[in-house]
């Protein structure tokens, strides 16, 4: 089931999954029967990368399986998944919508026009190297044209992010735009309202702010990122810098 646009095992669900993982299936891309009732293909895939997350122990466990994830469709366009980057030793994790074109032949996440700006954000606005924040993206594959990813690619996805922040385990999340933001905060809403507040959020400190391809466009919006960016150090116990 989904909770708040996250994939959650049930119970009823468990013992057949433990069954597929025994009969050595590591994804599912057909309906199975459980308990007399049909379990369609999407949500076996989703029970699959759930429990696949929820038993990788280390962030190179859980990259080895979003590597073979086919849960959705694509997987079939992708030249690699973007998993993320950075050590996040100093417990900051930016969280982006998906991959886009330079970060899907590369591999890695926010590289290209916006990468530069999000360097400069973190290394010349925060003070501290990119290596020692993390970053990630709602979801690991690049949509087609770069489009938003639907809700059904971000639920499928879920599980990755979800195990990546308890293995980080930041003290401060900064969202990029608002699909992230919404993603992480479990709503829908604005940015305008999400933004420019720290958000109490399963016991971390959750900061939105603009995406940096949005200020490419918008560079007027730099200062309120600058406000944003502001807070967040102060949630994760940095002293303020003048930018």
């Amino acid at each position: 089931r989904y909770v708040d646009g996250r994939a959650e095992l049930i119970p009823e669900v468990k013992p057949a999954v433990d069954a597929f993982l025994e009969a050595g299936f590591l994804n599912a891309n057909r309906d199975f029967e459980v308990g007399g009732m049909q379990l369609p293909s999407l949500v076996s895939q989703a029970c699959f990368a759930h429990f696949q997350a929820a038993n990788a122990g280390t962030l190179a466990e859980l990259e080895a399986c979003v590597a073979e994830c086919t849960a959705c469709p694509l997987a079939s366009a992708r030249t690699q998944t973007v998993f993320g980057d950075g050590t996040g030793a100093r417990r900051i994790l930016f969280v982006g919508e998906a991959p886009g074109e330079e970060e899907d032949l590369q591999g890695v996440p926010f590289v290209g026009a916006a990468g530069n700006l999000l360097n400069d954000i973190i290394t010349k606005g925060m003070g501290i190297a990119r290596q020692d924040v993390y970053i990630a993206n709602v979801v690991k594959c690049r949509p087609p044209g770069s489009r938003d990813p639907l809700p059904e690619e971000q639920a499928l996805c879920s599980s990755w992010l979800d195990r990546q922040i308890e293995l980080v385990d930041p003290l401060v999340i900064i969202p990029l735009g608002r699909l992230a933001a919404g993603h992480v905060l479990g709503v829908d809403a604005p940015l305008g309202r999400l933004r420019g507040k720290v958000h109490d959020h399963r016991g971390r400190k959750v900061v939105p702010t603009f995406h940096p391809e949005y200020l490419l466009r918008s560079p007027h919006e730099k200062r309120k990122t600058w406000e944003d960016i502001q807070l967040a150090m102060g949630a994760a116990g940095l002293s303020p810098r003048t930018p």
